[in-house]
């Protein structure tokens, strides 16, 4: 098959790494893959994306809505011979699917967050320009659920499709972590959808109320300076740094969870989160909100712990709760969740689910399919 993937840049978000390793994986078994982004200054997978022969047309996008990229992108279309396009996230969802309007290629668009409970007409408009894909996907349920409520006409064309983990490199390592101190990480951009104002307050009473000590390493770009300001000046004033450590932007986030305790992930809403699969996948219990595909990923009380991510004292008791197992019950929660990533969540499960909805729709829209 020839495919062209839409997606906004090569920066190291999610949806970004998800595309990236479907995109790797279809090259290798033997299609041809190539890639439109429109903000080609974020870089981070570029040189592994050519490093696998893929070809990349770039476009730098300079206004918030860009006539000359319908024009580039549509002219790619219609002279690339795809037999199929697919896109990631919001944006470029739009982009792709009006930039094929008229063409006879098949374009499949990827959900990749939860919609706001209160839906926005930004969302509603974005929706209903889903008319033009010939397939919807979502990483979540929830997602799907949510769509098909307010959209029953997309009931007929949209699926799910969970991401893809590569268990073979995301593994436990079985890491010692300090004994004398419960270390929790977090890893996602920091912005107001990961809930860290509310983290740092159930942080501060627990240590108030001198149940326990426990660090907590952020791992993560800013993507919100203002979540970030307000996130500092809130630890100065709960004198709480000596319990909070921001790591940045890191490459090493396997070694990184495997040297903590368990992962915690406060979000206010999500997608299908990639830190929580990843932990998994690394063996180590998760504490989560309990908010879209989190308790189907987590199972309360067998893969970790869930949390109202509204109520700073039921985060505080979800990780004083954990801070009582024994050793033991970590390491079994741990295990279940291993053996969860590796029937549910694997990278091979992800290819070939896209790869078979691929065939078929491509089979429904009789185009031929080229010889790979």
């Amino acid at each position: 098959m020839r495919i062209l993937f839409i997606i906004d840049s090569f920066c190291s978000g999610g949806a970004q790494r998800q595309m990236v390793n479907l995109a790797i994986g279809l090259k290798n078994r033997g299609h041809d893959i190539e890639f439109f982004i429109y903000h080609p200054e974020f870089s981070y997978f570029k040189d592994f994306v050519l490093n696998n022969g893929i070809t990349i047309h770039e476009f730098y996008k300079k206004h918030r809505i860009s006539v000359k990229l319908f024009k580039e992108l549509r002219r790619i279309i219609k002279n690339g011979n795809y037999d199929a396009i697919l896109s990631f996230l919001d944006a470029p969802n739009f982009y792709g699917e009006i930039a094929n309007f008229g063409t006879q290629c098949p374009i499949i668009v990827s959900l990749r967050n939860i919609y706001p409970k209160k839906l926005k007409i930004k969302y509603w408009f974005l929706s209903q320009v889903h008319r033009l894909a010939t397939h919807i996907t979502t990483n979540s349920y929830t997602q799907k659920e949510s769509m098909i409520k307010l959209f029953p006409w997309a009931k007929s064309k949209i699926s799910v499709i969970y991401n893809g983990i590569d268990t073979n490199l995301f593994k436990p390592l079985y890491k010692k972590a300090d004994n004398n101190i419960l270390t929790l990480v977090a890893i996602g951009r920091i912005s107001e959808q990961k809930n860290i104002i509310n983290l740092i307050k159930a942080l501060h009473y627990l240590k108030e109320s001198n149940k326990i000590n426990c660090l907590i390493k952020w791992a993560g770009r800013i993507d919100s300076k203002k979540e970030f300001d307000m996130a500092n000046k809130l630890l100065r004033e709960l004198n709480l740094y000596n319990q909070w450590i921001w790591l940045g932007e890191r490459e090493d986030i396997i070694d990184i969870l495997n040297s903590a305790d368990a992962l915690i992930h406060p979000s206010l809403y999500e997608g299908l989160p990639n830190a929580i699969c990843e932990a998994l996948a690394c063996g180590k219990p998760v504490l989560a909100s309990n908010v879209c595909d989190n308790s189907r990923l987590v199972l309360e009380g067998e893969r970790g712990l869930l949390f109202d991510p509204h109520d700073i004292y039921d985060i505080a008791s979800a990780i004083y709760k954990f801070n009582n197992l024994s050793a033991l019950e970590r390491y079994k929660m741990g295990k279940k969740g291993r053996e969860f990533a590796l029937s549910e969540l694997s990278l091979e499960n992800f290819i070939n689910s896209y790869e078979n909805l691929f065939n078929k729709i491509i089979k429904i829209n009789k185009k031929p399919l080229h010889q790979a």
